[in-house]
């Protein structure tokens, strides 16, 4: 599906990339639905069947309960709404260098099996999770940065391989742009191109999502996103605007 004609929010040269979609997420909890553009094949329309409606739900919102989980896929459903976005984060399946959570990845795949069973769309983050500043693979990135890039490409190769029945949109890191990201802004596009490689080794015909902060408290984010597409455009299907 084409971008929209020139939206207000879109940088003049963003428009020229071929197939790419785009993905309003703002800010939301389990009670703000977040409007998007239909994911598929169709031409670019407003009628209500043609929109992807989807909601944040983080892991630690249901406690790793799956009995939870399963009421907040329902109150999401009821909301209206047809996806819901979750880490699948990287500290959780791999908190120490080579050390993999097999319990944990169980969880994240009865996880989404559960929202497809609800009647949800998985939308899949690629990341390290909410408490980035200990976590090891951040100073790996500062110290190694190809170290770094191969431990990524790993997590997402396995992650993807876990939940890949149940999900087939895959984001790639999370707010890149933002000051308080903890990677440095040159592996922007790096990591966004070895975690596409490694989604798409797994599951072909996944789409592969890349997001940025669009706001005031994140200047410069035009900057950012000419030259993420400029470098891996290609590789990235939907671009999500926070």
């Amino acid at each position: 599906m084409r971008p929209p004609a020139a939206p207000s929010c879109w940088p003049g040269d963003a428009g020229n990339v071929p197939g790419l979609s785009l993905l309003a997420l703002p800010s939301a909890s389990i009670a703000r639905p977040v409007l998007a553009p239909a994911l598929g094949p169709a031409a670019p329309s407003t009628a209500t069947e043609d929109l992807l409606w989807s909601i944040n739900l983080q892991p630690g919102d249901t406690g790793y309960d799956l009995r939870q989980a399963r009421q907040a896929f329902r109150a999401i459903r009821g909301l209206g709404a047809r996806a819901v976005r979750t880490d699948v984060a990287w500290g959780d399946l791999e908190p120490t260098p080579g050390a993999w959570n097999v319990d944990r990845e169980r969880w994240y795949r009865a996880y989404l099996a559960l929202a497809r069973e609800e009647g949800l769309e998985p939308i899949v983050i690629l990341y390290g999770g909410s408490r980035l500043g200990g976590f090891w693979a951040v100073k790996l990135a500062r110290e190694r940065p190809a170290a770094f890039l191969d431990a990524y490409s790993a997590y997402a190769r396995r992650a993807t391989a876990a939940v890949a029945g149940s999900a087939r949109l895959f984001q790639v890191w999370n707010e890149a742009n933002t000051p308080i990201d903890a990677l440095p802004s040159s592996l922007d596009t790096q990591v966004f191109l070895a975690g596409a490689a490694a989604v798409r080794s797994v599951k072909p015909d996944a789409r592969v999502i890349v997001n940025l902060l669009a706001a005031l408290t994140s200047p410069g984010w035009s900057l950012h996103l000419r030259r993420w597409l400029r470098e891996a455009g290609p590789q990235i299907d939907v671009l999500g605007l926070d």
